[in-house]
């Protein structure tokens, strides 16, 4: 299954290119809406509990009909390796039923492209990363703190999104996908919060203008295309024999 690929503020988005060009408008300008709704009431990074209530209730004005919620808390073992990349298609793959494995392909390769896009990167980063200098110690490195997303969406504008955040003792610069860390460096648990939703486009049309009038020019500089190799990570740059 192909897909469209954009970050939308702190959102990776994978949409099918089977929806219908105004339909995929409606998901990027609805779930930017959401963001910005939370942004606007509460701290994502120092207040997540309050800004999922409210991103919650954004969606609902835009029409988004939410059909599961599972929220886990997790907390690394000390040797445990993993990257933002790993921990995010480990939680989809456990969540993803028919067609997992070419979904979870196609999330490989979105996360692959948007670490090697620069001003998609840069957005996505400035959205979902805050180095903090909080919790340090003559010991410590300065900490950051991770709050992202990433979802898929169907045809039917049906979606399935994974949501992690967690406080971590590595400063992430550029390299906030890729870059190893152990258990060690977590300070506290991640969670991780798998929602499935679908907008209820004919809903949504009795309030779009009123979600474009909020968003004014904002999807300017927040909305950013991904460009997405056409084989996955694991065969880029083999030759055959």
């Amino acid at each position: 299954m192909d897909y469209d690929v954009k970050v939308v503020a702190g959102q990776l988005l994978l949409l099918s290119k089977s929806l219908a060009p105004g339909h995929k408008e409606d998901v990027v300008q609805s779930l930017l809406f959401a963001q910005l709704y939370a942004n606007s009431r509460a701290d994502k990074f120092c207040q997540a509990l309050e800004w999922d209530k409210y991103q919650v209730k954004a969606l609902q004005e835009a029409r988004w009909i939410t059909t599961l919620v599972q929220t886990r808390s997790n907390q690394p073992s000390p040797r445990q390796v993993m990257s933002v990349s790993r921990l995010l298609t480990l939680q989809l793959g456990s969540v993803l039923e028919e067609g997992a494995s070419v979904r979870l392909d196609a999330v490989s390769r979105a996360l692959t492209a948007l670490a090697r896009t620069p001003v998609a990167r840069q957005v996505f980063d400035e959205a979902c990363l805050m180095r903090t200098a909080m919790c340090v110690t003559e010991d410590s490195a300065p900490a950051s703190r991770v709050s992202l997303q990433v979802t898929l969406v169907e045809p039917g504008a049906l979606a399935v999104s994974i949501q992690i955040g967690f406080t971590t003792r590595v400063a992430f610069a550029d390299d906030l996908l890729t870059r190893r860390f152990s258990g060690l460096d977590v300070d506290g648990a991640v969670v991780t919060s798998v929602t499935r939703t679908e907008l209820d486009i004919p809903n949504y049309a009795r309030v779009r203008s009123k979600i474009l009038t909020a968003l004014g020019t904002q999807q300017e500089t927040l909305v950013v295309e991904v460009g997405v190799p056409l084989v996955s990570a694991e065969w880029a740059g083999r030759s055959e024999t």
